[in-house]
């Protein structure tokens, strides 16, 4: 199966996903929330492990989110917790629950629950095949695909990526945070497809040079426009770069990163 594993404890995950990977299953990776609502959307898996204590969106608010996508009712989410739950059911957006760390019987059994579902890449062709004909040449905005709305933020800064991912949810964008080049490269990589990307460029393991030189590289990604937002004294040389919308100088003005942003999806 293609499964999503969604846990911020990097030990944690990586037992888990070592684990179903010897089992032949295909694992994606999140850390947090918005990433997992990204790549759910993107991949579809046919499950989803989801921890609960994630930090800013905890798992029932991340399910919930998933939820609400279009098919969301399709997914298969299993809650992944330290904590033990006596009472178990869909209420709360979850399927199955799974306590930490995961027993392989236990296991077994979540995995067996969630083949005997139809694929939800299934069911998003079967809904869109009945909708077709009724949608086709319909230009509405609430059919303005997902992706007009999508932005992919690249910054290390903790509290300024906080202050851009509510300013920005606040009016409407979905945010998958990445806090340095390599995370978003490998977010591009899994299938999320952002209408704009905001990077930072000096941040560890992969600074925003580096990420530009990779994007430009990669005929999928270089199309993907960029707005530059840096301290740095020779960002202003990015401007000149294909695909870069504006460079921004921080301390940065939200309004004005907002009519950026608003500018760019709508061009």
């Amino acid at each position: 199966m293609r499964i999503l594993l969604v846990e911020d404890d990097g030990s944690s995950r990586e037992a888990l996903r070592v684990l179903l990977e010897i089992l032949g299953h295909d694992v994606d990776e999140a850390t947090n929330g918005e990433q997992a609502v990204a790549l759910a959307v993107a991949r579809r898996p046919d499950l989803i492990f989801l921890d609960v204590g994630l930090p800013r969106l905890n798992g029932h608010q991340v399910a919930k989110r998933i939820r609400d996508q279009p098919g969301g009712d399709a997914f298969f989410m299993v809650a992944f917790t330290g904590h033990q739950r006596r009472e178990r059911g869909p209420a709360d957006g979850f399927d199955a629950y799974l306590l930490k760390p995961a027993a392989l019987d236990q296991l077994d059994e979540v995995l067996a629950a969630a083949s005997e579902r139809p694929s939800p890449r299934a069911a998003a062709d079967e809904g869109a095949a009945h909708r077709g004909a009724a949608d086709r040449g319909r230009r509405t905005a609430e059919a303005v695909p997902p992706r007009t709305r999508l932005v992919l933020i690249v910054e290390d800064d903790a509290a300024l990526m906080d202050a851009m991912v509510v300013a920005l949810e606040y009016e409407g964008y979905q945010v998958v945070p990445a806090a340095h080049g390599k995370e978003a490269l490998d977010l591009l990589h899994r299938g999320v497809r952002p209408r704009l990307i905001i990077l930072d460029l000096m941040m560890p393991v992969m600074n925003g040079w580096d990420f530009r030189r990779a994007q430009l590289a990669d005929p999928k990604l270089a199309a993907v426009p960029v707005i530059v937002v840096s301290a740095h004294h020779e960002a202003n040389r990015l401007a000149r770069s294909p695909g870069v919308r504006d460079v921004l100088v921080k301390p940065i003005d939200l309004e004005q990163l907002l009519d950026l942003v608003e500018a760019s999806c709508a061009a």
